[in-house]
């Protein structure tokens, strides 16, 4: 009780300045848009698109929630149309893609309890300007007086999805980004790929200016700069093809080999921590360095290969057999344990969970082709509802980790897991 006085007394300032600031919902999101969203118009209205596709986000509730929350809602909603080389649904055969419904779920202590006023008040507006005043597509479910991690969070939210409206389940994280057209491009992937494609990882951007004080952050240049711009109605309908149609998937190979490197006790330390984050090495587009690759394998200490197909018209956009990957490195070659490494320490852990966990290539690595952040794959909602995230799960000295578990479970139950070499999602971290 006295640490909540406490608590209470030592922020009554911030939270005055937050419910100031957001008293007035005129002034939301002003900061990460470069045009007045506030209302759409009747014209947008009509070329909105709700898609099959659910987001849940777990949260617990800090002095930045506020934030996060309404510049996360802003993304999915209101950035769409911002990203638009020509402002405005103005055209008749350009759409908005919404998802089917967004689950918040929400931890919150007691000495937060005084921001659900204003939570609520950013749900409300999005409701009511860009939801036609439909509470089911946009819920927040608070969790009171209780520590929940993110597991516990998940699986609460995919819990509360509606199957009859969500095929899909689109998992992402409250204080991170997604690429305005994150949706749309997903919609038309997975529905076209229904057949080859159960859980999908996609590329994402690094940046550490976007948490925080620095939540205000231009985050449409940041997609512009890695080639991840805006498409047009007719380039999203180029995705809505199979990957396994060869007349407009062009199937290729990656190649992958770890070939550790004698060093001097000097550099010992330092070769670990970049050959941590970097561990193999992949060639996917040279070819005759791929074909002297295979002609060295032996040589290698892992060597492996899995196929990747590449859009025929949509170059920049590649995906990847991540099931047959972890096949051919862990089922083929009868690779039981691999070493995975922990804020610098080394644990031996299940060769599945060590490629799902760290992919071939390190979470750091910005080229790493493989790269992908565990925490937000899209899966059909029959397999998540079906499976559950470990609530238990510690690897990493707390409750954090299980995301990987929950992905590598997806595929021990024999489903297709795919990466999406597309930038659909920008991690922000200190």
């Amino acid at each position: 009780f006295f640490l909540i006085i406490y608590f209470l007394y030592n922020n009554s300032a911030l939270i005055a300045k937050l419910e100031h600031d957001l008293h007035d919902l005129s002034q939301l999101h002003h900061e990460y848009l470069t045009h007045d969203h506030h209302q759409m118009t009747e014209l947008e209205r009509e070329h909105v698109i709700f898609t099959n596709i659910g987001i849940v986000i777990p949260s617990y509730v800090n002095e930045y929630t506020l934030s996060y929350l309404d510049r996360l809602l802003c993304n999915v909603y209101l950035s769409q149309m911002d990203m638009q080389p020509e402002f405005g649904i103005d055209r008749e055969n350009e759409y908005v893609y919404y998802p089917s419904e967004v689950i918040i779920s929400m931890s919150i202590m007691p000495p937060f309890y005084a921001y659900k006023s204003n939570l609520t008040q950013i749900i409300h507006y999005y409701i009511s300007n860009h939801l036609n005043h439909d509470k089911s597509r946009l819920r927040i479910i608070y969790h009171h007086n209780k520590t929940m991690n993110a597991a516990q969070n998940r699986n609460f939210g995919i819990s509360q999805i509606n199957d009859t409206r969500s095929k899909y389940i689109a998992l992402f994280d409250i204080d991170d980004i997604m690429h305005p057209q994150r949706i749309a491009v997903l919609h038309h992937v997975l529905n076209a790929n229904d057949e080859d494609i159960d859980l999908l990882f996609h590329s994402f951007i690094m940046h550490k200016t976007c948490r925080l004080r620095e939540i205000f952050l231009n985050y449409l240049t940041g997609f512009n700069m890695f080639n991840a711009r805006y498409l047009e109605e007719e380039k999203l309908k180029l995705l809505a093809t199979p990957v396994s149609n060869q007349r407009v998937y062009r199937k290729n190979y990656c190649v992958a080999q770890y070939r550790p490197k004698a060093q001097s006790k000097r550099t010992a330390k330092k070769a670990a921590k970049r050959l941590r984050f970097n561990a193999f090495q992949i060639e996917c587009d040279n070819e005759a360095k791929k074909k002297s690759l295979i002609k060295i394998k032996d040589q290698a200490t892992e060597f492996l290969m899995f196929d990747r197909f590449i859009h025929s018209e949509l170059e920049h956009i590649a995906f990847v057999n991540y099931s047959q990957l972890i096949e051919n490195r862990c089922v083929k070659q009868k690779k039981a344990k691999v070493n995975h490494n922990i804020a610098g320490n080394t644990y031996e852990v299940d060769c599945d969970y060590g490629t799902m966990a760290a992919g071939l290539e390190a979470f750091r690595n910005e080229n790493a082709f493989t790269r992908h952040h565990n925490g937000w794959p899209t899966l059909k909602t029959r397999i998540a509802k079906q499976l559950k995230y470990d609530e238990q799960w510690t690897l990493h000295g707390s409750y954090r980790g299980q995301d990987s578990a929950f992905n590598i479970d997806v595929h021990r139950h024999g489903y297709h897991v795919f990466h999406m070499n597309y930038y659909l999602g920008m991690y922000c971290y200190h």
